[in-house]
């Protein structure tokens, strides 16, 4: 996971994360999905709209796609989402600790964003085939 001194937009996450070799996060069963979560929990009462965490999931041509090429095989949307994907075309998981009234509804769920939104942090995941794997002599 990587969080920033300052927020950033989702171009900027993806560049983030490809100076990593390695894609914003995709997120295909319940148990990644928690896994996001553990990763990215606040304290309890943290206030602010931007706690959001950018994944790879964004809306193009009238489908959700993931950008790493996986398949969009699982959903996790808060209340009413996804909604205005018209100029919403990516996507933000709220962690648990994501204390604003406005998000309540949104714990380790995802909520459309516009891709110029603002956030502090971004999941960055690699392909388990290019992490070395060194082996005692």
């Amino acid at each position: 996971m990587f969080a920033g001194g300052s927020a950033f937009n989702f171009n900027s996450a993806q560049e983030i994360c490809q100076k990593q070799n390695a894609n914003v996060v995709s997120i295909h069963n319940e148990a990644e999905n928690t896994i996001v979560g553990k990763l990215t929990t606040l304290e309890q009462g943290f206030k602010s709209h931007i706690v959001g965490v950018w994944i790879g999931l964004t809306y193009s041509n009238g489908a959700w796609n993931w950008t790493d090429g996986t398949t969009f095989n699982y959903q996790a949307w808060g209340d009413q989402d996804p909604d205005n994907v018209d100029r919403q075309k990516c996507v933000v998981f709220y962690p648990d600790g994501a204390s604003d009234d406005d998000y309540d509804n949104y714990i380790m769920q995802w909520d459309t964003s516009t891709c110029t939104d603002n956030f502090l942090r971004v999941v960055c995941k690699k392909d388990s085939k290019s992490v070395p794997i060194s082996e005692k002599p």
